[in-house]
Formats: C-alpha cells, sequence, structure tokens
C-alpha cells in the first residue's frame, strides 16, 4: 500500500460515539471499487421511417474490454433477428447501431455485451 493509500485511509477514518459505545468505521475494498462502477447500458431504439437506431455502452470503467452492440427484433418462439452489430474496444464509450430494416408491428431492443461476460438489454418498443 502507498503512503498516500495509507495516509488517505488514516484520514478517512470516522469515529462515531454512542454512549460509552465508539466504532471506528474505514473504507473497504469493496466500498472504493463502488466508487469506480463499470456498467454496461442499452438505450431504448429510436426510429425514423424505416430505420432503427439504438446506442449503448461502458461508463465509469477503467479496465479495457470489448462491447458489442446488437439491434434486434423479438421474434416469438425464435431465436431474435440480429438487424445490426456493432464492437468497440476500450474503457468508456459509446456504440451507436443502425439499420433500415424496421417493420410496423413488431418488437425492437437493443442488446450490448462485453468480453467481461456482462449482458444487458433495453426495454422492447414496437414500430
Amino acid at each position: 500500500m502507498s503512503k498516500l493509500s495509507k495516509v488517505s485511509a488514516i484520514a478517512s477514518l470516522a469515529f462515531f460515539a454512542c454512549g460509552n459505545l465508539a466504532v471506528a468505521v474505514a473504507p473497504t475494498a469493496a466500498h472504493a471499487a463502488s466508487q469506480n462502477t463499470c456498467r454496461l447500458y442499452a438505450n431504448t431504439p429510436t426510429f425514423s421511417g424505416s430505420t432503427i437506431t439504438s446506442s449503448g455502452g461502458r461508463t465509469g470503467c477503467l479496465n479495457s474490454a470489448t462491447a458489442t452492440l446488437l439491434v434486434k427484433r423479438d421474434v416469438e418462439w425464435l431465436p431474435d433477428s440480429v438487424l445490426a452489430t456493432v464492437s468497440k474496444t476500450g474503457q468508456t464509450f459509446t456504440l451507436t447501431g443502425t439499420s433500415g430494416g424496421a417493420t410496423t408491428g413488431h418488437a425492437y431492443y437493443t442488446e450490448v455485451y462485453s468480453s467481461n461476460n456482462s449482458l444487458v438489454q433495453s426495454g422492447r418498443v414496437v414500430k
């Protein structure tokens, strides 16, 4: 642990007194990691005519990973159709996928997954 980390940990100790009881609280590694939360996000697709546009990506990330965005059509009782795919490697970024194949009466969504085995989907939207 570096001198700066030790000083920071010591300086951040907080003492709470309750009657004759004193409790020392120091930040944990898990708490420190939660302050730099890396997460995937997937926005609900938008439409312009038959064009569907989806966006999503990684935010708050300190490590590098590859994220892939899929523009998908929800197909009942079958695997969902993939209309567009785009990938990027980095720490924090936004991906945008566009397809001209959106038709009325179908549900569409955005899916983003990463090389770190995380996956997130947006809500479905019907055109």
